[in-house]
């Protein structure tokens, strides 16, 4: 699908997501509380939940409902949540609902399907994938406030039944289970998200929003036009963008070279010291 020309005022993803590790910096240094990630050399970027990290969750749904339309997940804005106590690595950006039902459609969700959201925010790909398809679903975040924020959704939508949201280092995690997962962080964390990703049975499809697996051979990429993503107080109607998603279906097609990404913050080396891509420790 040929790029078309885009009436944001960011021109490009690139420069989108320049602004969105540099957001990922500043609401860093205001949080309260430290990180303390799984072990690992102390250059690594880590999505982890503070304190020592947690065995991988065993993911106990209820089964599936019946396949069928359903309205859209409705997204409201949840009393306070808990104070962050934790650092993030990858600020939340909410993606919008056109994308999501695009990345639905992409990865042929069925009801049948347990679906993993790996920093699923607010929930809103597992609140649609439960009410649209009856598909179960399994989110992890490492912010507190978005776990309490996903819990809430799930729960007003009525679909807290079929979608368990965990507080979860996403390294720790068996993804086996998974029949699809989602993705929609940084490039160099889906590098390092390979090892696991690469346990995940025959047929399984992966969907990234936005960021390309420099390792894993796409077997489709999708532009697809929508509202701008951003924090959460992004007017979606100010303008239009075009969205990239990526799909595999493994076992996937391995590069025999990483890819030469044109994407900030890719890299699985240390970013230099004032880099939008460092992150305390580095």
């Amino acid at each position: 699908m040929s790029r078309t020309a885009l009436t944001s005022s960011l021109p490009n993803a690139a420069n989108r997501w320049l602004a969105m590790a540099a957001l990922g910096a500043a609401l860093s240094c205001a949080a309260a509380g430290s990180r303390s990630a799984r072990p690992a050399p102390a250059a690594d970027a880590s999505v982890g939940a503070a304190g020592a990290a947690p065995a991988s969750p065993t993911v106990a749904l209820a089964p599936s409902g019946a396949a069928g339309a359903a309205p859209l997940a409705t997204v409201e804005t949840p009393p306070a949540p808990p104070a962050a106590t934790t650092r993030v690595d990858v600020p939340y950006w909410a993606t919008p609902q056109p994308i999501v039902d695009a990345m639905l459609e992409l990865a042929e969700v069925e009801a049948a399907d347990l679906v993993y959201d790996l920093g699923c925010g607010d929930a809103r790909i597992l609140v649609t994938a439960a009410k649209r398809y009856g598909a179960r679903g399994f989110g992890v975040d490492i912010d507190p406030r978005r776990v309490a924020e996903a819990r809430g959704n799930a729960r007003r939508n009525g679909v807290d039944h079929l979608v368990r949201i965990e507080r979860a280092d996403v390294f720790s995690l068996d993804l086996s289970p998974a029949d699809v997962v989602f993705l929609y962080l940084l490039t160099r964390i889906n590098d390092r998200l390979v090892p696991q990703l690469e346990e995940l049975r025959p047929g399984a499809r992966i969907v990234s929003h936005e960021f390309d697996i420099p390792r894993a051979r796409p077997a489709r990429i999708l532009r697809v036009p929508g509202p701008p993503d951003g924090p959460p107080e992004t007017d979606g109607a100010a303008s239009t963008i075009l969205h990239t998603l990526y799909l595999w279906r493994m076992p996937w097609q391995r590069r025999p070279e990483p890819a030469v990404v044109n994407q900030p913050c890719w890299s699985t080396d240390a970013a230099p010291p004032g880099s939008p891509c460092a992150i305390e420790g580095e």
